[in-house]
């Protein structure tokens, strides 16, 4: 039983700059204040709430770019060990013919 991994490398590349150019765009901005003059503790809570949500988008919208970059390296050194094992591969079978 033969396994082969295929590996599209320039749709790979294409969908990952695809999900990092849409990662960039991601809305992270509340309004900053629903009501400042209000002293309700419902507006305060509600601004505490916007600040939290804002804080967690901005942390998985890092997180999520910095992922895509890492997916990049690894399908970039995946590629690279498969150029580097096919140029072996066909150095052994050169010289067993020899």
């Amino acid at each position: 039983m033969t396994s082969e991994i295929k590996l599209n490398q320039i749709t790979m590349k294409q969908q990952l700059t695809n999900l990092l150019t849409a990662t960039q765009h991601v809305e992270t901005l509340l309004v900053d204040d629903i009501d400042s003059q209000n002293i309700m503790d419902l507006n305060k809570k509600i601004n505490e709430i916007n600040d939290t949500y804002k804080d967690v988008l901005d942390t998985y919208k890092n997180q999520l770019q910095l992922h895509l970059q890492e997916m990049e390296m690894s399908v970039e050194t995946l590629v690279e060990t498969d150029e580097v094992l096919s140029h072996k591969l066909k150095q052994n079978v050169t010289l067993e013919r020899t």
